[in-house]
């Protein structure tokens, strides 16, 4: 997920993340902005002071990162 946050140029990363935990912004957008619009897409997500907050788990495959990669692109 990281990898793909990564190559997308309207995502910033706080830090290259070693666990399953990511957070980011879009670019000139709020974080509650960003997390209003992934509601919209169906992607449930948080914040975490001004970062947006992604969780992975056990139950989350690899279709469903490349799933969320895809709807990013639509932000």
């Amino acid at each position: 997920m990281t990898n793909g946050l990564n190559n997308n140029e309207n995502i910033i990363l706080q830090e290259f993340p070693e666990t399953n935990i990511v957070f980011f912004n879009e670019k000139n957008k709020s974080a509650q902005e960003t997390i209003n619009k992934l509601k919209d897409l169906g992607v449930l997500a948080n914040n975490e002071g001004t970062y947006v907050r992604l969780v992975t788990n056990l139950n989350i495959s690899d279709e469903d990162i490349l799933a969320l990669l895809k709807t990013l692109e639509k932000l």
